[in-house]
């Protein structure tokens, strides 16, 4: 369940379609349903690609935003010498 759930609210923030204020789980969950099956071959391939490109490009989650230093570093205005 925890593959189809990434995968689901991945899948809704790049391609928002069918949305609803409502998404029921199916009455029989079967791990080797392609319903769940092939989020968690999805999911698994991105992290693996993730893993093995982190030395290669170190700032690449946080370029895209998904990773970040603080996340209310970007908002901080330094005044000085204003009293």
């Amino acid at each position: 369940m925890v593959f189809y759930s990434l995968w689901f609210y991945l899948e809704k923030t790049m391609m928002p379609k069918g949305l609803s204020p409502l998404y029921e789980l199916p009455a029989r969950v079967d791990l080797l349903d392609r319903q769940f099956l092939l989020p968690a071959i999805g999911v698994t391939a991105i992290t693996a690609a993730v893993l093995a490109l982190r030395r290669r490009w170190p700032a690449g989650l946080a370029v895209l935003g998904v990773l970040r230093d603080h996340p209310g570093a970007g908002d901080r205005i330094v005044t000085r010498g204003t009293s």
